[in-house]
């Protein structure tokens, strides 16, 4: 089981969404593709109005909230088709806002049938019943570690990752995004690259480009889309291992150091270090040190207490 977290500031839209209202029938009454299999503290006689209405009065409780809507999807294998009906999939999913601390607050519960794996949508209120805000605080770690603990305790199928897709079984922009991901993970793993040139040209050699973000009025990179056939992907997008940040140290773990000083890589640029004797530097003494500068540092431990490394 996976779950893929987001947040967003309108509660029409989202319910809208879960509730597949664009493909409504012609007379009006909802298509087949979705059931509402559990909810609370929301009215469901006046259908999609009366759902939102509930939320909405929650948000009056503070309207201030930048992103009060919660929207949770839980993706189960295939694998697990037979075991997951829509009792066990709505004790999974209290259990799953239990442990998330998702709780005394409005949500709904629906199950979606237009895939061939069992998955469902958790849409609930950020601003709970005594008006307090639920947390989001390290969420995409907790969501992992929570997934993984329900996936054992349920006996689920736990997947071997993105490696195992079928990309031949997928089609358009999901298609186009495995294909990334197979070739970005190809280069991670091949131990020779060590330098963004090298990495930025092995992907563009299998089809695959990069496009920077820049930090605002500056030519400092902040982060990274990788593009292919003409669509473009966060880097988050693919997979949370594939950031700049990410790549960029990645990367510097595979250069192997100069085989006469600890200090250099083997093509004779410097190592970065994080602290020395112990004060830890700032990133600009980082980048200075890098750049082959003399650094001042403080109140190091022994004497003298300030010294200049280069």
């Amino acid at each position: 089981m996976m779950g893929k977290i987001s947040k967003g500031g309108s509660f029409g839209g989202c319910v809208d969404y879960v509730t597949r209202k664009k493909k409504d029938n012609p007379d009006g009454t909802p298509c087949k593709e979705w059931r509402l299999i559990d909810c609370k503290d929301v009215s469901v006689i006046e259908g999609r109005e009366g759902i939102i209405e509930s939320f909405e009065d929650n948000l009056a409780l503070n309207p201030s909230l930048k992103n009060p809507v919660g929207h949770i999807s839980l993706n189960f294998h295939a694998n697990d088709k037979d075991k997951v009906d829509d009792n066990t999939m709505v004790e999974i999913a209290q259990r799953y806002m239990d442990k998330m601390g998702i709780t005394d607050t409005p949500y709904i519960i629906v199950r979606h049938l237009d895939k061939d794996y069992p998955h469902c949508h958790i849409v609930f209120s950020r601003i709970n019943n005594h008006a307090e805000t639920i947390s989001d605080k390290n969420d995409f770690d907790r969501n992992r570690a929570v997934c993984l603990d329900l996936t054992k305790e349920y006996g689920l199928h736990i997947s071997e990752g993105k490696r195992q897709t079928n990309v031949n079984k997928l089609r358009g922009a999901e298609k186009i995004r495995y294909e990334i991901f197979n070739a970005v993970d190809s280069v991670w793993n091949d131990k020779s690259v060590h330098t963004f040139e090298q990495f930025e040209a092995r992907l563009n050699a299998g089809g695959v480009g990069i496009e920077y973000k820049y930090k605002r009025g500056s030519h400092e990179p902040q982060g990274l889309w990788y593009t292919r056939k003409g669509k473009r992907f966060a880097a988050s997008k693919i997979d949370r291992r594939f950031s700049l940040g990410n790549i960029s140290k990645h990367l510097a773990a595979n250069k192997p150091l100069h085989p006469q000083s600890r200090w250099m890589y083997a093509d004779g640029s410097i190592l970065p270090i994080s602290a020395y004797k112990g004060v830890k530097l700032t990133s600009q003494q980082i980048k200075d040190y890098v750049a082959g500068n003399a650094v001042r540092v403080d109140v190091c431990a022994g004497n003298p207490s300030t010294v200049y490394i280069k």
